[in-house]
């Protein structure tokens, strides 16, 4: 019994760039050419041609937005940082980093309170 038929076709792997240089996700662009996510990336990792297709789309794609962004009458800049902090994240997301110490503080808390209900009922 054969294997399944592959989608991989020149056709496809347009349609692919297409939709991922129309700032789509690696999801969107995989379901807009009707594969999945993993064919899409499997495809990627094994043809270096198409995986430059795919930086090149979406390098494009972030160079429209700057330009956009410096254009004075462009009244929608909040939306367009939004997407390049999203889909190009390393390069325009704040990076924040957040610790958390929740265990001491919680019991100080409890302690405090337990303090306060007992002073309160002696006194």
């Amino acid at each position: 019994m054969a294997g399944r038929r592959s989608l991989k076709s020149d056709a496809v792997k347009r349609t692919t760039v297409d939709a991922y240089a129309r700032g789509g996700s690696l999801s969107i662009a995989a379901r807009v050419a009707g594969i999945s996510v993993d064919s899409l990336t499997r495809w990627r990792d094994e043809d270096s041609t198409f995986a430059e297709a795919l930086e090149q789309a979406r390098a494009q794609k972030a160079h429209e937005y700057l330009k956009l962004l410096d254009s004075p009458e462009h009244r929608d800049a909040k939306q367009m940082r939004w997407f390049l902090g999203t889909m190009f994240a390393s390069d325009y997301s704040q990076q924040k980093r957040i610790e958390l110490t929740g265990w001491g503080r919680a019991s100080s808390r409890r302690q405090h309170r337990r303090a306060r209900s007992s002073r309160s009922r002696h006194g």
